[in-house]
């Protein structure tokens, strides 16, 4: 329910298959950016939500790497404690005040987070960014 209106399950993303090892950020962008973040009204390029666009990968890489609206970076490459696994796992961030993706839509499937995790901790690498 976004207001006072509820979006229809057809409108929402799909779930992302946890099964599927993350690698590297073109997995991070193409699997789960893509279709739970990088979404219109959300971080698309025209929104922008807390000034993080994600129109594609590189620009997605950058702005994560970038000071966000708390003073630090989402992402600290080899760093746990970044900002973005905050918005991914908790349901009361210390930076800002909704979980991403915030409800009505589901939270990132745990598979999923550790993945991510994983990825941020082995160094946030983006290959195609370089």
């Amino acid at each position: 329910v976004v207001g006072k209106t509820r979006i229809p399950d057809w409108a929402l993303p799909p779930a992302r298959d946890a099964s599927v090892a993350i690698t590297d950020f073109a997995d991070v962008y193409a699997d789960v950016l893509v279709p739970s973040c990088a979404l219109s009204g959300c971080h698309d390029r025209s929104s922008a939500a807390g000034g993080l666009a994600m129109p594609d990968a590189c620009a997605a890489y950058r702005n994560l790497l970038a000071k966000g609206a708390c003073g630090k970076p989402r992402v600290m490459p080899g760093d746990g404690a970044s900002v973005l696994l905050d918005k991914l796992e908790s349901n009361t961030p210390s930076c800002g005040s909704l979980r991403m993706p915030p409800p009505p839509y589901m939270p990132l499937e745990p598979g999923v987070l550790d993945s991510i995790r994983a990825w941020v901790e082995d160094g946030a690498a983006a290959e195609q960014c370089k």
